[in-house]
């Protein structure tokens, strides 16, 4: 199978949302780790002990673990291709701020 029968005809396995989902994956996992290399360094340098950097690891965890109930209910409400450009253009911009920190 050519690599362009992934994208084109009907048998096409990447095509639609899971197209759009696939492609923002692959931006969103490729850049976040650029900043994230050196947050727990940016921490360590603010004052946090190791202890503390666990905490925000946790609580991180658990921020992104309520939001899909609601992030579900605006896919089926707005439709999954508004939110998720939208929200990986938010997630773009929000990881800005790290970019820019003095």
């Amino acid at each position: 199978m050519k690599l362009s029968g992934f994208f084109k005809g009907e048998s096409a396995i990447l095509k639609g949302n899971f197209l759009l989902i696939t492609i923002s994956w692959i931006i969103m996992f490729t850049a976040q780790p650029i900043p994230a290399t050196f947050a727990s360094l940016y921490y360590l340098h603010l004052g946090a002990n190791v202890f503390l950097f666990s905490i925000i690891g946790f609580a991180g965890s658990i921020a992104f673990a309520i939001v899909q109930l609601p992030g579900g209910y605006l896919a089926d409400k707005h439709g999954r291709r508004w939110l998720i450009t939208t929200m990986t253009f938010g997630l773009a911009l929000g990881t800005l701020f790290f970019i820019f920190a003095p």
